[in-house]
């Protein structure tokens, strides 16, 4: 496998340096490098090449020269952005009880999750980003690896098993690339770096990893015994491949709507075009701004004069110029591209508006009944795309800590991660409240279920710190 991958990515730099001519855009001739890794191991098309460079170029801004001309509103990244805040507002994310679980937890916390809206955000942009703990001067940093940066090689289970991390240095005045590849065995998870030297032609001969400083401390290979899931994290989209329907990878969550943001971006540069072709000017004739006695000419900014002859038999030299604008024309034109754009993407009519919308204000429950869609595509994302990445994480931050004694003296005991998203933001809490609390009341629900719902704790924890000592807790509920 190595031979094939190092061969197709030599290839890969080859077409790399053709689409940095094409493209003006380092990055993009990065993402040729990555995909025809990718092509190497047979997951992905030349279809799927094509759409994930479209949806990050998309997302980057980093278009054609042509389209360089258009005004861009870089609206992907305002829907990636949006549906990020939404899946990550209330997270929470535990490892179970004990005092290793409390290290993992808080580890992950004040890590991984304090850049979750980043990591999801570039998962809805590329179908897919990973989250990727390492190890560095005796803690476990964790590092958010987008679509275009890592080469997955193989898929099992519907996650990806099998993938390599390139990573960049310079020496010398030379550039290395180092490959880190993870593979998922029987026996647990092989972790192995290469370093190699970087040519004009591509990736050239393999480089001891002490070349680099900073690679020095990395062993060429590692196993991670008994370790049933890969060390890195994914979080991906839910949504069916269009691209290519015999893919593993997942799709970009605009994917269906890359037409209309396109449309979208025209609407909006003739829409501005209107505005700066319809700003108030002054018509001046001709002889209204010829010098007198040889002084020089007279300043008349385009901006602001439109000079003409207007004949000998004008009443005056001078006239207003105020053209009508069609702002309303051009509103309507751009939400009905918004209203396509949110049908598309799974968001509810009306999520996004180029003008004011009204209305009193609304409940939480009306405001549910009116965002189910949205509800629905969110809820989609955190169930199949964020909890299992998610789980995977808090084992993976234990598998470290055992494998390198962190937190409580490498605990062994067995966690049981658990995430929750919470509804908040489209629930009327107030009402999901009394709802939970009349089935506690008549006996259909556990005292220390509905405490662990409202204080947002574990069920163990409600029991033990919540509920009083020596019974009574119906009592205590139908008294709240």
């Amino acid at each position: 496998m190595w031979d094939r991958l190092l061969e197709t990515l030599r290839r890969g730099r080859r077409g790399a340096e053709r689409q940095r001519e094409k493209t003006a855009h380092p990055v993009a001739a990065w993402r040729q490098d990555a995909a025809n890794g990718w092509k190497s191991a047979g997951l992905i098309s030349p279809l799927m090449q094509e759409a994930i460079a479209a949806w990050l170029d998309t997302f980057y801004g980093q278009t054609t020269p042509e389209e360089r001309k258009r005004a861009d509103t870089r609206f992907a990244a305002v829907l990636t952005s949006q549906a990020a805040t939404l899946a990550v507002s209330e997270l929470e994310v535990g490892a179970g009880e004990g005092a290793l679980a409390a290290w993992v937890e808080r580890e992950v916390r004040d890590g991984p999750l304090g850049d979750i809206h980043r990591a999801v955000q570039l998962a809805a942009a590329g179908g897919q980003s990973v989250l990727k703990p390492y190890m560095e001067d005796g803690r476990i940093l964790c590092t958010c690896v987008a679509a275009d940066r890592f080469i997955p090689l193989r898929y099992a289970g519907g996650r990806c098993v099998d993938a390599v991390f390139p990573d960049y240095a310079q020496e010398g005045g030379r550039r290395l690339v180092r490959l880190e590849r993870h593979s998922l065995l029987p026996e647990g998870v092989l972790v192995e770096n290469r370093a190699f030297w970087l040519n004009s032609a591509g990736i050239g001969a393999s480089a001891p990893l002490e070349t680099a400083a900073r690679w020095r401390h990395l062993a060429p290979e590692l196993m991670f015994g008994n370790v049933k899931h890969p060390l890195f994290a994914c979080l991906r989209m839910p949504f069916a491949n269009l691209a290519d329907p015999d893919s593993p990878l997942p799709q970009a969550l605009y994917a269906p709507a890359m037409d209309t943001l396109r449309e979208l971006d025209r609407i909006y540069t003739a829409f501005l075009w209107e505005v700066q072709s319809g700003k108030r000017r002054q018509i001046v004739d001709v002889t209204a701004v010829k010098p007198h006695g040889g002084h020089g000419d007279a300043d008349f900014a385009a901006e602001q004069y439109i000079v003409l002859d207007m004949g000998a038999g004008a009443q005056k030299l001078y006239d207003d110029y105020t053209p009508e604008m069609r702002i309303e024309a051009y509103q309507r034109a751009l939400n009905v591209q918004l209203r396509l754009l949110e049908s598309q993407c799974g968001f509810s009519v009306g999520t996004f508006s180029f003008d004011v919308r009204g209305g009193d204000a609304k409940t939480a429950t009306q405001v549910l009944a009116e965002d189910r869609t949205t509800f629905n595509m969110i809820r989609a994302i955190q169930e199949q795309g964020m909890r299992q990445g998610l789980c995977d994480l808090v084992d993976i931050y234990a598998a470290y800590a055992r494998l390198y004694r962190l937190g409580p003296a490498g605990g062994k005991e067995k966690l049981a991660p658990w995430v929750r998203f919470g509804d908040a933001v489209f629930e009327d809490t107030a009402v999901e409240f009394a709802r939970r609390k009349a089935l506690a009341d008549a006996g259909l629900l556990r005292a220390e279920k509905l405490l662990s719902w409202y204080f947002g704790v574990s069920e163990e924890t409600a029991r033990n710190e919540y509920l009083p000592e020596g019974g009574g807790h119906e009592r205590n509920i139908q008294q709240l």
